[in-house]
């Protein structure tokens, strides 16, 4: 019997800005979608999947400034069949991956700020 998934790779470009204030919060956006690179070749055994929109918007709390208030969207064309089980997996272990990669990164903006 064969492999119930085939791996997956994806080629996107993500960017992310400063800072902002909306009203009288901060908030931090990062937005990510696939992109074709001619330097970015197909690999044998590999689906290349697509990353329609993610969008991670991080929002001070109104109620507590040191709290965050965090929305993520996400649309991914995955080409082809992937079991629900192996798709909620890899949901969650890439969120916790991209939250933390923000909090690092906020917090290493709010140490600069602080110098």
């Amino acid at each position: 019997m064969g492999a119930i998934r085939s791996n997956r790779d994806y080629v996107h470009l993500q960017s992310h800005g400063p800072d902002v204030l909306a009203g009288h919060q901060r908030v931090y956006v990062v937005v990510s979608s696939s992109v074709d690179r001619s330097d970015c070749r197909h690999v044998k055994g590999l689906v290349r999947g697509c990353i329609e929109f993610e969008g991670l918007v991080v929002e001070q709390d109104a109620d507590d400034e040191l709290a965050c208030v965090v929305t993520r969207i996400v649309s991914i064309d995955q080409k082809g069949w992937i079991p629900s089980m192996l798709v909620r997996s890899f949901v969650s272990d890439r969120q916790t991956s991209i939250l933390t990669a923000v909090a690092e990164s906020l917090h290493t903006s709010v140490e600069s700020v602080a110098l």
